[in-house]
């Protein structure tokens, strides 16, 4: 590893030889479906961290912006922020970009 290279190009790194080398091996060889399964959502899972690591920055500042975690839930069952439309388009946003980590196109 050299100074250039970042955790995400290990992860991605990772996440290709999963994909493109193991995966087939186990295809070829079949020693199981289960074992080709747990290489796929192992590969997954890195590709959601990818994800969730590039915008982290964005979540941080959608959380603040709708101010913080602290006792907003309890705020929002209050109903203490029905008329507030500034916090709900943060939360939507919010909504959005973490649908976006998770499931990338189904927004």
């Amino acid at each position: 590893m050299t100074p250039e290279t970042t955790g995400l190009d290990l992860l991605h790194a990772v996440e290709q030889t999963l994909v493109n080398e193991v995966g087939p091996l186990l295809a070829e060889g079949a020693p199981s479906s289960d074992a080709r399964f747990k290489v796929l959502m192992a590969a997954s899972a890195i590709r959601m961290v990818m994800r969730e690591w590039r915008l982290r920055d964005e979540l941080a500042a959608l959380t603040a912006r709708a101010g913080g975690h602290g006792g907003l839930v309890a705020a929002i069952r209050a109903g203490e922020h029905d008329a507030d439309a500034a916090l709900h388009a943060a939360l939507l946003a919010d909504a959005e970009l973490r649908t976006s980590i998770s499931r990338p196109g189904a927004v």
